[in-house]
């Protein structure tokens, strides 16, 4: 007996539909990391020590790949809009550092200032992550020489620079549509 299995395809998918989603899931599984490891004891200074063991850490490959992934959507959904507003965007690659070298070109020409200097800002947590994963393949495969990380900034980096490209999306976003109409 043959058994059919709840196959969809969503054709309408975009970038940063998918963005979202590799978001949640890192999300999700760095707050079960984080909430389930042990926590070493305070230390002088009001000074929590987080040591993760070994197959937490193994754990944590995949959502520094989803978290990295997710930056990477982000950035291409926004080149797209900028190839709305006349911007040549580099095609099929992956390397953060470049695409994100695009993106910034891109906002310093149609952005506000602002926006531009908070992309900016970014800059540096991208080329840590440029060097970490420059292909985004580094956290896909086993013996890749990992480099170890501080779990609780780690976060925070991805979401400076997921709100950073958030805003010249929007910024973009409101080009487009101002000029459609």
């Amino acid at each position: 007996m043959k058994q059919d299995f709840g196959i969809f395809i969503t054709p309408e998918v975009r970038f940063g539909d998918l963005s979202q989603v590799y978001w949640e899931a890192a999300d999700s599984i760095f707050d079960s990391i984080i909430k389930n490891h042990h926590r070493a004891s305070k230390k002088p200074g009001n000074i929590e020590s987080i040591f993760l063991s070994l197959g937490n850490s193994a754990e944590m490959l995949p959502a520094l790949f989803l978290y990295r992934h997710c930056i990477e959507l982000m950035i291409k959904e926004s080149l797209r809009l900028a190839e709305l507003l006349g911007h040549g965007c580099p095609k099929k690659i992956h390397n953060l550092k470049a695409l994100f070298e695009n993106l910034l070109s891109a906002c310093n020409e149609h952005c506000d200032p602002k926006v531009y200097i908070e992309l900016q800002s970014s800059y540096p947590v991208i080329e840590q992550l440029h060097i970490a994963d420059e292909k985004g393949t580094k956290y896909r495969y086993e013996d890749q020489n990992h480099k170890s990380y501080c779990v609780l900034t780690l976060k925070t980096n991805y979401a400076q620079v997921k709100n950073a490209i958030e805003k010249v999306k929007s910024n973009f976003s409101a080009i487009v549509d101002y000029q459609a109409d």
